[in-house]
């Protein structure tokens, strides 16, 4: 199993363990016939009063396999703490969830 938390710590399929403090998107995953891809983004962590730190948070994450509706699921930009979710490119309401980001001191989870 492979992982990621945090300011980013991955964990990969073969048990390696490591932290990756940069701003982008990766590609987490993809299987040899390319019928599976993981993506990421992320971006530099800001603390509440806006300064900026040396560490990064994962902000998005996308999933593609074979032919089905691509989605894709990241923090929105305005409501603080909210999640949106895209499947084959179209918004999804998640207002009735209430599905939520918690803020923790040094990213979000």
């Amino acid at each position: 199993m492979c992982s990621g938390q945090g300011d980013p710590h991955f964990k990969t399929i073969d048990g390696v363990r490591y932290t990756l403090n940069i701003k982008g998107e990766l590609i987490l995953l993809r299987n040899k016939l390319k019928t599976l891809e993981v993506q990421c983004r992320t971006e530099i962590y800001s603390k509440p009063n806006g300064d900026e730190t040396a560490a990064t948070i994962f902000t998005a994450f996308a999933l593609k396999f074979n032919s089905a509706a691509p989605v894709h699921m990241g923090l929105g930009s305005g409501e603080e703490g909210k999640i949106v979710l895209y499947v084959n490119n179209e918004e999804v309401d998640l207002s009735d969830v209430g599905l939520r980001a918690a803020a923790l001191e040094g990213g979000v989870q």
